[in-house]
């Protein structure tokens, strides 16, 4: 299984090294956000959110904008470190809502 994005793809290597696509955006017809959170395993999901959870404040920073944005999650050394060694592979907002 991979993910691709913008014609490259970032595929599982199941226990060694995943990816997670974390996205927030709203809908035209809520007045709430969304964040969606897909990871290509459960690890990966679980290590997008404690990656947000740590790193929101240092990546907000970084994006180019908070209210819509998309960023792809790289966990690597999964049999080392689990879910705790995730790390911002890129943003890719652009891509993902086609701007």
């Amino acid at each position: 299984m991979a993910i691709e994005v913008g014609g490259e793809k970032f595929r599982c290597d199941r226990g060694n090294q995943e990816y997670a696509l974390v996205a927030k955006f709203q809908p035209a017809e809520s007045s709430s956000p969304v964040f969606l959170v897909s990871g290509q395993t459960s690890v990966g999901n679980l290590a997008a959110i404690h990656f947000l959870r740590r790193e929101y404040a240092n990546v907000a920073g970084r994006l180019s904008s908070l209210e819509r944005f998309c960023l792809l999650i790289k966990v690597s050394d999964i049999g080392t470190y689990e879910f705790h060694r995730a790390e911002l592979e890129r943003e890719v907002s652009a891509a993902a809502f086609g701007q």
